[in-house]
C-alpha cells in the first residue's frame, strides 16, 4: 500500500467555532474527546509513518487551547505547519508566540459582502464581519511575515460574487476555490452545478494578480484527494459522499487505520504538484 496520503494531513483538532456557517460539517461546540498528550502522540506516529506538512483546522483551531503547543511540537520535528482558521483567533499575542513554529495561515473567506456572509451565517456575537475585518486580518499577517492563503467555499449564495477586489488586496500565495460537497445531504440549497461553478472560477481567475495562484477544488476532485484526521483521532474521507471513519488511530496504529479510509493517490499526486 502506497503511504503517499500520509505526508501531507489534515488534523480536526477542535469542532468548537465561534462562527455558525449554515454549510459547515463541524457539529459546533464539540471539543473531542482527545487530551493534548493524545494529539502529541497522533502526530508522532504520523511522523515515524512519514508526515512531512500537517494542517489544523476545526471548527475554529484557534479556540482549541493547546494549538500553539501542537505547532509548535510538529515544528520542531521538521514538519511543516499551517491553519485554516476564520481568522477571530489571530491576535498580535498568537502571532508573535507562533513566529517561527507556524509556516502558513489559511484564511477562510467567502465573501467581504456583509449581507452574504450574514446569509451563510460568517457572523459572531459582537463582532461585526465585513471586508474591513478581513482587510484588518491580512494586514497583520502580512506585518508579521506569514505566508498567507485563501479559502473559498463556493455556494448559492455567493456564486455570483467578485472577490477579486479583495483577494489583490490581500495578496495570498494561494487562493483555492471549493466547490460546496452537500456531505450526507446536508444544506443541499447551497449546492452549485459545475457549470456554474466553472464560470465563477474563470471570471476570478481572469481578475486576480499573478501573484497569487488561484487553484479550482471541484466536488468530484475533492472527494477522497486528502487525508483528514477527526477531533476523536480517526481518519476519515468522504470519497463516497457520505462520511466514512477509521478505527482510532492510537488503537490500531497509523497504517492499519489509514487503510480503511478512501484517499486516491492520484488525487493526492495532483494537490501535491498544484501546491509546491
Amino acid at each position: 500500500m502506497s503511504l503517499l496520503g500520509l505526508q501531507k494531513v489534515i488534523f480536526s483538532i477542535t469542532q468548537a467555532c465561534n462562527f455558525n456557517c449554515r454549510f459547515c460539517f463541524p457539529s459546533h461546540g464539540f471539543c473531542g474527546n482527545l487530551s493534548r498528550e493524545e494529539k502529541i502522540q497522533i502526530i508522532t506516529k504520523l511522523i515515524a509513518s512519514g508526515l512531512n506538512e500537517i494542517t489544523f483546522i476545526g471548527g475554529e483551531p484557534t479556540l482549541c487551547q493547546e494549538l500553539g503547543q501542537l505547532i509548535k511540537y510538529a515544528k520542531k520535528q521538521n514538519v511543516k505547519t499551517k491553519i485554516v482558521t476564520n481568522g477571530t483567533g489571530l491576535t498580535e499575542a498568537f502571532l508573535t508566540e507562533m513566529a517561527g513554529y507556524l509556516d502558513y495561515i489559511t484564511i477562510s473567506v467567502d465573501s467581504v459582502n456583509a449581507n452574504i456572509l450574514k446569509t451563510i451565517g460568517r457572523q459572531g456575537r459582537n463582532l461585526v464581519v465585513d471586508e474591513n475585518f478581513y482587510k484588518d486580518i491580512v494586514k497583520n499577517v502580512h506585518k508579521f511575515g506569514y505566508k498567507l492563503n485563501i479559502n473559498t467555499v463556493v455556494t448559492s449564495e455567493n456564486v455570483n460574487d467578485d472577490l477579486t477586489q479583495f483577494i489583490n488586496y490581500a495578496a495570498p500565495r494561494r487562493w483555492k476555490l471549493f466547490q460546496y460537497v452537500a456531505v450526507n445531504g446536508k444544506s443541499p440549497e447551497f449546492s452549485v452545478n459545475n457549470l456554474d461553478f466553472a464560470a465563477f472560477c474563470g471570471f476570478q481567475k481572469k481578475k486576480v494578480s499573478p501573484v497569487t495562484q488561484v487553484f479550482a477544488a471541484s466536488k468530484k476532485f475533492i472527494k477522497g484527494s486528502c487525508t483528514m484526521i477527526n477531533h476523536d483521532g480517526r481518519f476519515f474521507d468522504i470519497a463516497d459522499g457520505s462520511y466514512n471513519y477509521s478505527e482510532p488511530i492510537l488503537e490500531v496504529g497509523v497504517e492499519s487505520a489509514f487503510a480503511q479510509i478512501n484517499v486516491h493517490e492520484s488525487k493526492v499526486f495532483h494537490k501535491m504538484q498544484q501546491e509546491k
